[in-house]
């Protein structure tokens, strides 16, 4: 099934996940990031690694950020916000972590033919994670991809070294095809790593790819 393309929601896929798998062992391989950008940052502060204390008697609140397991002073600038964009805003903690749960809160109908998987879902992001997607696109990608073009520094394939790594993302946390797991949670985890991984066949669009649209320099 690796080799199938994927329609999802109507939208057709460019790659397979065989293709999308292939392509970040090539792009995220240490040489090849050895070429790009640097910064310091925790590579993992998506909400779930962030604390807030204090603030209700004092009004001092704090943020406290933990499990830095990525966290470095040479991380490449491109992957820095990666995991915090698409665990906040891309990714539902129940078809990512509570697969019976997404099976029984969602609708998701698969078919295999052709040599296509078609998936239909109502998994839709809830109006506040777009909101913190169109955030992170206004105040972090936005402007970080702004600054590595004025340097000279934004590699012509920075779009899908970074759909390469957004796609990692649900494939690096938890077995997704595992037989715990329902088979609607397994299409509908498989649907949302190609959306991230891959882009739409030319003229359609999807949440990923408008995402890319915008923060585009």
């Amino acid at each position: 099934r690796a080799g199938r393309r994927w329609r999802i929601n109507g939208v057709e896929y460019a790659m397979t996940l065989e293709e999308i798998v292939a392509a970040a062992a090539r792009l995220l391989r240490p040489a090849a990031l050895a070429r790009l950008p640097v910064v310091t940052a925790h590579g993992d502060d998506h909400q779930g690694n962030i604390w807030v204390l204090g603030g209700a008697g004092d009004g001092q609140a704090r943020l406290r950020l933990f499990d830095p397991a990525f966290a470095g002073t040479d991380l490449p600038a491109l992957l820095a916000p990666v995991k915090a964009t698409y665990h906040n805003a891309l990714a539902h903690p129940f078809w990512l972590y509570h697969p019976e749960e997404a099976a029984a809160r969602f609708s998701v109908d698969a078919q295999l033919a052709d040599g296509r998987i078609t998936v239909e879902h109502d998994a839709w992001t809830a109006p506040l994670r777009d909101d913190i997607l169109a955030s992170a696109a206004e105040l972090i990608w936005r402007p970080l991809l702004a600054a590595l073009r004025d340097r000279g520094e934004l590699p012509r394939d920075w779009r899908p070294l970074v759909r390469a790594a957004l796609a990692c993302c649900p494939l690096l946390v938890t077995n997704l095809t595992g037989a715990h797991r329902p088979a609607p949670a397994r299409f509908l985890a498989l649907a949302r790593v190609v959306q991230a991984g891959s882009e739409p066949v030319q003229g359609s669009a999807d949440p990923v790819s408008q995402f890319l649209d915008q923060i585009t320099p």
